[in-house]
């Protein structure tokens, strides 16, 4: 159910952002469990609190994390391949690391930083988060994580 949830919410978000925007911004919506991780370039300041404003209004959003860059032009084919490239390698390290639940996080790359979401303890946002860092090609990190207890992460 939240994985329909959270799939409705990128497809509304996203229609949203196309009709007010059209071709004048890059956006990327990606939602886990109703928290809304927003990025790509838009051209000024009004633009990325307009679109984050946009982006709340839709159904079953609980927080948007608005990570827009302003910037003169969009990101470069060669840009988001190297994107993908890292997003791959990091989803890899994080199948690989056999002490925590790789399924549990959504990541996201953008211009060489690396979103980490998910509804993780402590120890696996940790985990994940020195994985990610590990990786090559990545120049920054940023957590948007739903903490839960070790005990509920059992009940997963």
């Amino acid at each position: 159910g939240s994985q329909l949830n959270d799939e409705g919410i990128e497809i509304r978000a996203k229609n949203r952002l196309k009709e007010k925007f059209g071709e004048r911004g890059n956006f990327s919506v990606t939602s886990y469990n109703g928290r809304v991780l927003l990025t790509g370039e838009v051209a000024g300041n009004s633009d990325k609190l307009a679109a984050e404003q946009l982006v709340f209004q839709v159904e079953n959003v609980k927080l948007v994390v608005n990570e827009l860059t302003v910037a003169g032009s969009t990101s470069t084919l060669q840009e988001r391949t190297n994107d993908t490239l890292i997003t791959s390698r990091v989803k890899t390290g994080l199948i690989e690391a056999k002490d925590i639940p790789s399924n549990a996080f959504k990541v996201v790359t953008e211009r060489g930083v690396v979103y980490l979401m998910g509804r993780v303890t402590q120890r696996e946002a940790d985990r994940a988060t020195e994985i990610a860092r590990s990786t090559g090609g990545v120049v920054k990190v940023v957590r948007s994580f739903e903490f839960i207890s070790e005990e509920d992460a059992k009940q997963k």
